[in-house]
């Protein structure tokens, strides 16, 4: 089926989200310190932990070797929105105050286009954190990556959005209900030498449809 997320990326963020679970007392997040990279070592090149600094600022603190080669630079520093489009990273940032205020656990699927526009399906989650004080201000997550080359960096686009108060049962939030993915071609092709210069992503980068976070 085109546009389809491959299945070895839906096991890391499984192995993922199940290592987090087992984690967890009740309704309440596990802490930073007990998360284990053994545990999870499939995960890791696609693994990112987040780290909420100040009002609106949410830092990468850690991120794989993957998402550092779909973004063409060392992330760790950056904004978190940084991953998407000027047009959704206000979006992403409600998200994040949502997974850590709720808290909730997110699941995203995205539209990654590189800068040749080609584009896949891929798929993201958001997992709450308490720092050793207790304080809910860290995000654990894991970003699939493309199964082929691309032209480096991609940029994405929120396509859907499910929000699920930790300790629930998944559901879809409803300002993404009964919304469909934006036409486009899966496969992305081989790596661009230039990876992590940048550039103008082509005017054809549009989402079909205007969607929102509603929690």
């Amino acid at each position: 089926m085109a546009g389809a997320i491959d299945m070895t990326q839906k096991n890391t963020i499984m192995i993922l989200q199940n290592h987090w679970d087992s984690l967890r007392e009740g309704n309440l997040p596990p802490f930073r310190s007990e998360i284990s990279p053994r545990e999870m070592p499939d995960v890791l090149d696609t693994l990112f932990i987040l780290e909420h600094l100040a009002e609106g600022d949410t830092r990468v603190r850690i991120a794989g070797l993957q998402i550092c080669e779909m973004m063409g630079m060392e992330v760790r520093g950056r904004a978190a929105e940084g991953f998407f489009r000027d047009t959704d990273s206000a979006e992403f940032r409600e998200l994040l105050n949502a997974v850590m205020q709720g808290p909730d656990i997110a699941h995203l699927e995205l539209e990654g286009r590189d800068t040749t526009g080609k584009a896949a399906l891929l798929e993201m989650v958001l997992l709450p954190l308490r720092s050793d004080f207790g304080e809910v201000n860290r995000i654990i997550g894991c970003l699939s990556a493309p199964d082929t080359g691309f032209a480096a960096p991609l940029e994405f686009a929120i396509l859907t959005a499910e929000l699920t108060p930790v300790g629930r049962n998944r559901r879809r939030a409803p300002g993404f209900a009964g919304k469909g993915f934006a036409p486009f071609t899966p496969t992305l092709r081989s790596i661009d030498g230039d990876a992590g210069k940048g550039g103008a992503l082509p005017e054809g980068m549009r989402k079909t449809a205007k969607l929102k976070v509603v929690v």
